[in-house]
């Protein structure tokens, strides 16, 4: 759901996305990538970029969460950040 600021107070817009970096965090952290609410913030309004081998790991498992195909994010980040990242295959089910 996306709220618009015309039907809405700054207060309730700004607690959603707040509310939605705040469960982003907490997945990335049961995930092994914790990631601060700043952080997500950041790179979210582009006022940093991830360039750590382990913020381009949280990453790849943003793309998970938010259901977006392998390497989408990180192909839109300049070009000396992908060259530090190696995409994984999604995971699958062995078979039985």
């Amino acid at each position: 759901m996306t709220l618009r600021s015309t039907e809405f107070t700054f207060a309730e817009v700004l607690s959603q996305a707040v509310g939605e970096l705040d469960r982003l965090s907490t997945r990335l952290s049961q995930l092994g990538t914790p990631t601060s609410i700043a952080t997500l913030s950041y790179w979210q309004t582009g006022r940093s970029l991830p360039t750590r081998a382990r913020s381009l790991k949280a990453i790849e498992h943003l793309e998970r969460i938010l259901g977006v195909p392998t390497g989408h994010l990180v192909r839109s980040l300049p070009g000396d950040q992908m060259s530090r990242w190696t995409p994984r295959p999604q995971w699958t089910a062995a078979p039985t």
